[in-house]
């Protein structure tokens, strides 16, 4: 219960949205109130690997969080603005983690955790078409491609064996992230970094700390990490997941360059139906319906005039009739 919870706290029930709705935020206000409550639901399920396992059910959870991830992947990556696309990394990142939770494989789920966090964080402050900032964001996509020695590496436990054989489809989700994150790269707007000389040594900085943290987290966070080569059953498990993610990745974003225009319709319907602004539709009807039948009702009854009235005046009658 714990975990289906953490998990309608980052995709379903976003309890920033009031704050989003009361008027108009700045991109990277709005960013911050969307990764609070993701970081606090991904550290649940980070300790709560294994635990929520259901051996019954496993294979059918992770087949839906899977097809879940990737309709979000496909959302993500045709996203015109990345504040528009930031839900849908939101729900296919996570579902990562969520998977590695499932099969108890703590590690992974940790990476993964770290990974949904620092590399969005690293595009929502990228803003300059200077080019050591391109050099800086393509670290981060390497951060994020689960290619050896980098970040993300350590998140390729999730397709160690022995797993049920639906994980794999999670090959395509990272495929699907990494395109989309690229794309973004190519296609973010970009603004003045200001006039003052101190932002120009500032900003630099700063921007090049986040994929440098990730890195340092990842290979020297754990101490067991850089021994793990050796505890690995062997070379070809820790090289063909990432490799496969950027395959995947690269034909992704083929296949969407050039099919982009047969695929406008389709993708918004879709996000139409992943935004559930249809079942907050609904929900808000039905409630409309029952606060008004209640106030009919309860004007019927104990309005002026109402039944209940009427029935305590005829009480009294009877009494006084009685009484005489």
């Amino acid at each position: 219960f714990i975990a289906f919870a953490a998990g309608l706290r980052i995709a379903v029930l976003p309890l920033s949205s009031p704050f989003e709705a009361g008027k108009q935020r700045s991109f990277e206000y709005a960013s911050i109130l969307r990764l609070i409550p993701l970081s606090t639901s991904l550290v649940i399920l980070v300790r709560l690997s294994g635990a929520a396992a259901l051996p019954n059910i496993t294979t059918i959870i992770l087949l839906s969080v899977g097809i879940l991830s990737i309709l979000s992947g496909l959302l993500w990556i045709s996203r015109e603005r990345m504040v528009d696309g930031l839900p849908f990394w939101i729900i296919s990142a996570s579902a990562l983690s969520l998977a590695s939770s499932i099969l108890g494989k703590q590690a992974a789920s940790l990476t993964w955790s770290i990974t949904t966090l620092m590399c969005v964080s690293l595009l929502i402050l990228f803003h300059t078409r200077r080019k050591w900032a391109g050099y800086i964001m393509i670290f981060g996509l390497l951060n994020l491609s689960s290619i050896p020695l980098f970040a993300a590496w350590k998140g390729i436990l999730l397709y160690s064996p022995p797993v049920p054989s639906t994980v794999y489809i999670y090959l395509i989700t990272q495929g699907l992230l990494v395109a989309g994150y690229y794309r973004y790269i190519r296609i973010q707007e970009r603004g003045k970094l200001g006039a003052e000389r101190w932002v120009l040594l500032v900003y630099p900085f700063g921007l090049a700390l986040l994929p440098v943290i990730h890195f340092i987290l990842a290979n020297f966070g754990d101490q067991n990490y850089l021994t793990f080569s050796i505890k690995f059953p062997g070379i070809i498990y820790e090289f063909w997941p990432g490799v496969a993610a950027v395959l995947l990745a690269l034909i992704f974003w083929l296949l969407y360059g050039r099919y982009q225009t047969f695929m406008i319709r389709p993708l918004s319907w879709l996000g139409s139906f992943f935004s559930l602004g249809w079942l907050y539709r609904i929900t808000k009807t039905i409630y409309t319906a029952a606060d008004r039948s209640l106030n009919f009702g309860n004007s019927i009854f104990e309005g002026r005039g109402g039944i209940f009235w009427s029935i305590l005046l005829l009480v009294l009658v009877i009494a006084l009739i009685i009484q005489t």
